[in-house]
């Protein structure tokens, strides 16, 4: 169980480096594509024009080199997109190392949590869902539903989760 939490915790920290890595916001412009050509290349190198995104601003790096490939607008500040299920999936990953929740712990999905729109991970009201399933929900599917149900888990309601979210923020 302690190998997983840290498999988790990394994940949750990988995952929102690479969001805030890859800010993605509406609107068109310009791209450009900064690619290296390696010196030793034995045959022509095609590298593809970077693709038009509907965005104001976006950032593709290599993982492994940092080099970024294509960019557009990356020096412009700008939100990052999902913040409030970045800082919700912080939180979790807090509260699992500090033991004051558990992967296993069932949490009670509300009709709030439920009623949700956007993106879900279509839970039902009244069911208990594992905090497992619920970050998964939060990182695979982007679940509203399951960012308000950990929410309440957490904070007791909405509004204490809000208050604990603007006291790390301001860490």
């Amino acid at each position: 169980m302690q190998i997983f939490k840290k498999t988790l915790q990394h994940f949750v920290v990988i995952s929102l480096t690479s969001l805030l890595a890859t800010v993605v916001m509406a609107d068109t412009a310009n791209t450009t594509v900064n690619v290296p050509v390696p010196q030793a290349a034995t045959s022509p190198v095609l590298i593809p024009q970077a693709p038009n995104v509907n965005a104001k601003g976006y950032v593709l790096m290599d993982a492994n080199s940092g080099y970024i490939i294509a960019e557009k607008n990356a020096d412009q500040r700008m939100p990052p997109a999902s913040l409030t299920k970045l800082m919700t999936l912080y939180l979790v990953a807090n509260a699992l190392h500090n033991s004051q929740i558990h992967l296993d712990d069932p949490v009670l999905i509300s009709k709030k949590a439920w009623q949700m729109g956007g993106s879900k991970m279509f839970v039902k009201v009244g069911t208990k869902v594992p905090v497992e399933k619920l970050v998964q929900g939060i990182i695979v599917a982007s679940g509203n539903d399951a960012t308000v149900a950990l929410a309440q888990y957490l904070g007791g309601t909405e509004a204490s989760f809000v208050d604990m979210m603007n006291q790390t923020a301001a860490q």
